[in-house]
């Protein structure tokens, strides 16, 4: 049984690959929340094992499925995204500063995972999670505002088709094609 699917309904599959993509969102807040609360434990707890069990979770989330989500952004759902509306300006501008974005969220989680590492194991480390916890509450926002009622009015079934199974297949839900 999968850990995750005692924590709420499963996500959607490759036949909705834009629920798919906001499913992963609201998880993305969900593990940033966790991290949050996690910080604040440790202020009032210290390392013990609730700590270590929601470090492994954090740890587990941002290190495998947060950089399918992004992959799926940059390599499927954006650039079909940039066909359909080859000649909006704001949006191309949009989705540049989005996937530039992306780095700046890798860069906050290397300098996070380490610490996270440690308290996994029971060590104690300190965690400064608010740059990250920011970062990804502004682009999630920022993609649920902005990009989302785009992707919805501009992909045309072919590509949620398309995109539903490269998304799949990047999880290994279903053979690469």
């Amino acid at each position: 049984m999968d850990p995750d699917s005692l924590l709420g309904p499963a996500a959607p599959g490759a036949e909705d690959p834009l629920g798919l993509w906001a499913a992963c969102h609201r998880r993305m807040l969900d593990h940033a929340a966790t991290l949050e609360r996690l910080a604040d434990h440790l202020t009032r707890e210290g390392v013990d094992e609730q700590a270590a069990a929601a470090a492994t979770r954090v740890r587990r989330y941002f290190n495998e499925a947060a950089p399918h989500h992004h992959a799926d952004e940059e390599e499927d759902l954006f650039p079909r995204l940039r066909r359909a509306c080859p000649e909006d300006r704001v949006l191309t501008a949009e989705l540049d500063a989005l996937t530039a974005a992306h780095r700046t969220l890798d860069r906050h989680w290397a300098e996070l995972d380490p610490a996270l590492a440690s308290i996994a194991v029971g060590e104690g480390a300190a965690l400064e999670p608010a740059a990250y916890i920011a970062a990804v509450r502004e682009h999630v926002a920022r993609e649920d505002e902005v990009i989302a009622p785009r992707l919805h009015a501009a992909l045309t079934a072919a590509d949620r088709r398309a995109a539903g199974a490269a998304m799949a297949a990047r999880r290994g839900l279903v053979p690469p094609a």
